[in-house]
């Protein structure tokens, strides 16, 4: 009687593949890993193991792939300037510890900026009676 049984599946290639996909975001990464899963199915499948998934898996992370590293090609990013530097430093500093005028955070009975909360009548924020 010939032998009927179900066909191995690989699970490197699928592995690979899933890698290969959450990777793809990832400019040469992605397009690299799902290379070598898309290899590694079809290696597996002239072997005689199914890879549905696995080749699946290797195809889409391939596109996406190549889809993300072009768009980086072509539009590189963009490189960081002193002035840049600068302004996230003041960015950054603005929401550090001691940052605020009164040292005590937003709205803890200061006089903020362009009567906004925590400003009193002297600010310009007004009372309700007046």
């Amino acid at each position: 009687m010939p032998d009927v049984s179900t066909p191995r599946r690989h699970r490197g290639a699928l592995i690979l593949g899933a890698l290969g996909l959450l990777l793809c975001w990832i400019p040469w990464a992605g397009l690299a890993v799902s290379a070598v899963a898309l290899g590694v199915a079809v290696w597996a499948r002239r072997r005689g193991a199914k890879v549905g998934w696995a080749a699946a898996l290797g195809v889409w992370g391939l596109v996406l792939g190549l889809l993300f590293t072009g768009v980086v090609v072509v539009y590189p990013p963009a490189q960081v300037t002193e002035s840049d530097r600068e302004k996230w430093d003041d960015f950054d500093r603005a929401f550090d510890d001691g940052a605020w005028p009164d040292d005590e955070g937003p709205g803890a009975g200061g006089a903020g900026e362009n009567g906004g909360p925590g400003a009193g009548a002297e600010a310009g924020g007004g009372a309700a009676g007046e």
